[in-house]
């Protein structure tokens, strides 16, 4: 029985390509952009998904690690932090189609500004400092709140084609004022 299951395990990964591997830690290893880095980051998401940001030194990396089977690891979604407001956040968004109308839906940020405890992200352009924020969740068709851990936040979900717009990121500090605005 167990050897049939390798058997199995070793069938699929050859019939259905490269990138499964046994451990998280390959999958990271060998997926593209090879220069991984420290791990800084880690959160679990729906549906066997983990948002894990590498940082080098030059750039963070962020990789979307999706378990199979309970056994196998893929990194199935890979973006780098670049744009970015030079005093407080540097930002990145990524969306791959599924087989259905949805995607897969990856938002992050690293934190420059040790004042920002979390991020926010919406579809609203009109977004400035001035703007009361339950004022803004009202009218947007879109609210992602992250919490800032170890200086970054994340977001992984399926989202509809029509939430997939180009995307403000909001940091904002302890006393709910926004301290920075970036438009991705």
């Amino acid at each position: 029985m167990f050897f049939g299951l390798i058997g199995v395990i070793i069938y699929c990964s050859l019939t259905f390509g490269a990138g499964f591997y046994f451990s998280e830690n390959a999958a990271l290893k060998h997926s593209f952009h090879k220069i991984n880095g420290d791990i800084v980051y880690e959160k679990a998401f729906a549906n066997n998904n983990k948002v894990i940001i590498m940082d080098s030194g030059e750039m963070s990396t962020i990789k979307v690690v999706h378990r199979t089977m309970g056994i196998l690891y893929r990194v199935n979604n890979i973006s780098r932090l670049g744009l970015r407001d030079e005093k407080h956040l540097e930002i990145t968004w990524s969306a791959t189609q599924r087989k259905d109308e949805d995607y897969d839906n990856l938002v992050a940020a690293k934190v420059l500004n040790q004042d920002i405890e979390k991020v926010i992200v919406t579809h609203r352009k009109t977004v400035d400092a001035h703007s009361k924020l339950m004022e803004m969740k009202k009218n947007a068709s879109l609210w992602i709140e992250m919490e800032v851990l170890n200086g970054y936040a994340s977001d992984f979900r399926i989202i509809s084609m029509s939430e997939l717009k180009n995307y403000t990121f909001i940091g904002v500090n302890a006393k709910k004022e926004i301290v920075s605005i970036v438009n991705g």
